[in-house]
């Protein structure tokens, strides 16, 4: 079992050996946005200065410092580049989702309206594709432009899938969801490091695949604290349970015991909000039975394999190696 609040020490670590590197970042997202009218900045930075951990501009530090043990001007910039896309990414995603709340705090498009929580997503995606040109690597402009199409796909599949008959989604519908949603820019960011150091291809691709498996804990993981929660990290639970979204835990839950579903879907229709939450609380009961507990973490377990074997096989040089487990285990150590 991994201890929960030791993994907290691990990525109070990591973000004490990447000081520098990440004020530096903070910057470069000050300036982006530097010469904008100052109402407009304070809507960007309603939500780019909420409190983020900042685990993407992080992991691309940690990308180009295991593949040359440095973190250059082009890949500081790299870094600000994803966390502004991941920020455009929530302020879309709040509107699609009517949120009204996100790190702790009320939403842009809950203080300013959707009209500028849109605006500024668009402004930082055409913010975003400007610096990139400036950086002079076409293969990052390529592949950011293939992320934020992957990201829209997702959009448009969960959309598709809460339209649909909750009983034939399936786990291959789920893992596509969770690669498009958030693994695709997470292999970005991965990739960021090996582009600003003009990596070979054969490298490029294992950051990528490292960067796929990392995203999928970090979904996995996230889809989870809505039913479990956690004491030390903390999430708000039942959002996604109540907004219908079949995720990993209700997979495993169907699976093992299919009366749940008719159930679910009976209090989704009445729009009870109490008897969902009585409900929600029924399932997590179940959910936390030894049986489907087990095949959450067998299915969350592989992943962190994935990049292990990855890290042994192609990095073992490498003293950054152990940065990356002590992330994974801060990940990980979310649900325990």
């Amino acid at each position: 079992m991994i201890n929960t609040y030791k993994s907290m020490d691990y990525f109070i670590k990591i973000e004490k050996d990447f000081h520098n590197d990440l004020q530096n970042i903070e910057k470069i997202l000050d300036k982006m946005i530097e010469n904008e009218p100052l109402w407009f900045r304070e809507v960007i930075e309603h939500l780019l200065k909420a409190g983020g951990k900042r685990i993407r501009p992080l992991l691309v530090c940690l990308s180009s410092s295991l593949v040359s043990n440095q973190v250059n001007d082009k890949a500081i910039k790299m870094a600000a580049i994803v966390e502004f896309v991941h920020n455009a990414s929530l302020l879309h995603d709040d509107v699609i989702d009517e949120g009204l709340e996100r790190r702790g705090k009320p939403t842009v498009n809950k203080i300013y309206g959707n009209r500028m929580a849109v605006l500024g997503g668009d402004f930082i995606l055409s913010k975003v594709f400007s610096e990139l040109l400036k950086l002079n690597s076409p293969d990052a402009l390529y592949a950011m432009i293939e992320a934020i199409e992957k990201l829209v796909a997702g959009e448009i599949l969960e959309a598709d899938l809460e339209k649909r008959d909750k009983e034939k989604i399936t786990f291959d519908e789920y893992n596509k969801l969770i690669y498009l949603k958030t693994s695709s820019l997470f292999e970005w960011t991965m990739t960021a490091g090996g582009y600003s150091c003009e990596k070979s291809e054969d490298i490029i691709n294992s950051l990528k695949d490292i960067g796929n498996h990392i995203g999928k804990i970090f979904q996995i993981v996230d889809d989870i604290l809505d039913y479990t929660g956690s004491k030390v990290f903390g999430k708000k639970t039942f959002q996604d349970f109540s907004q219908g979204k079949v995720t990993l835990p209700l997979l495993f839950l169907f699976k093992e015991d299919k009366e749940y579903l008719s159930k679910w879907k009976k209090v989704l229709e009445n729009k009870d909000e109490k008897e969902l939450e009585k409900v929600g609380k029924e399932f997590l009961k179940r959910i936390n039975k030894p049986d489907i507990q087990l095949e959450m973490n067998n299915y969350l377990q592989k992943e962190v394999d994935g990049i292990r074997n990855i890290l042994v096989n192609k990095f073992s040089n490498s003293k950054y190696i152990e940065h990356f487990d002590g992330l994974v285990k801060f990940l990980v150590a979310r649900i325990i």
